[in-house]
């Protein structure tokens, strides 16, 4: 069975939906359900890695948010960043389904549970920080072998806009290996303490992500249209994206964006 709490209306700003008014969609987990989730998302995931978005995916102004909270050197000398640090992450075009998906379709609105897997994430950051009276540049590099997630996600039946991410969830991730560069003689050390915190706060790291995550597929959302789905008894999905929507465009709003 399933149950939905009677709810007013979300409540829309521009492009973007209150997704806090929406109370989250609990699955029906039939064979019908998952085959149509199944396809959906292979098609979904197939449009995003066709578009280019996703290699390489640009962070802009996302480290600024990090470093205003954490430290990578245990001493206070270690303050700030300077200048307007660069992000990039590679490797999201091996983006893939992992488990089980299910789509469904309610009060107007095509909602998507997907369990997906990410394989060879490399993150670079650059940026010029302050260390005593020194202003060294350095790179902050990351891999991680494996992650597994599961997200939610709903869109308008009809237009496949108006995106709404309701859950963003780590299952797992596996392979973590971060090098830094640019602050010799202490880069072995810094390297050290950030794989011994990445051990003892596992978790707490893993909702860091996930805060951050979300944070960001909720602002690209205003700019995305999902495909929808021509019959709506979805007893056979056939996906299409909306006439005025093109890859090329979506890609070159979102190089335009502002995290």
């Amino acid at each position: 069975m399933i149950y939905y709490l009677k709810r007013p209306p979300c409540k829309t700003i521009g492009n973007y939906i209150n997704v806090s008014c929406w109370k989250l969609f609990e699955f029906e987990r039939t064979e019908d359900t998952k085959k149509e989730g199944l396809k959906y998302a292979q098609g979904l995931l197939d449009i995003i890695v066709a578009s280019n978005l996703c290699s390489p995916y640009i962070l802009t102004d996302v480290m600024n948010g990090f470093y205003s909270k954490h430290k990578i050197s245990p001493t206070e000398n270690v303050k700030e960043i300077i200048d307007r640090p660069e992000g990039i992450l590679k490797g999201l075009e091996t983006i893939s389904i992992a488990n089980s998906c299910y789509l469904k379709q309610k009060h107007g609105r095509l909602v998507l549970y997907a369990n997906l897997q990410v394989n060879s994430l490399n993150l670079v950051y650059k940026g010029r920080i302050k260390v005593a009276s020194f202003y060294p540049m350095i790179t902050i590099s990351g891999h991680l072998s494996y992650v597994n997630f599961i997200v939610e996600f709903s869109a308008d039946a009809g237009n496949g806009r108006l995106g709404a991410l309701h859950k963003f969830m780590i299952e797992s991730f596996d392979g973590l290996n971060i090098e830094v560069q640019g602050l010799w003689p202490f880069n072995l050390l810094i390297k050290a303490l950030i794989e011994a915190t990445t051990i003892c706060y596992k978790s707490l790291m893993k909702r860091q992500i996930e805060h951050q995550v979300k944070r960001c597929i909720n602002q690209e959302l205003a700019s995305f249209t999902f495909p929808i789905c021509h019959k709506e008894n979805l007893d056979s999905v056939s996906l299409s994206l909306d006439p005025d929507f093109s890859p090329k465009d979506f890609q070159m709003n979102h190089r335009n964006s502002d995290f």
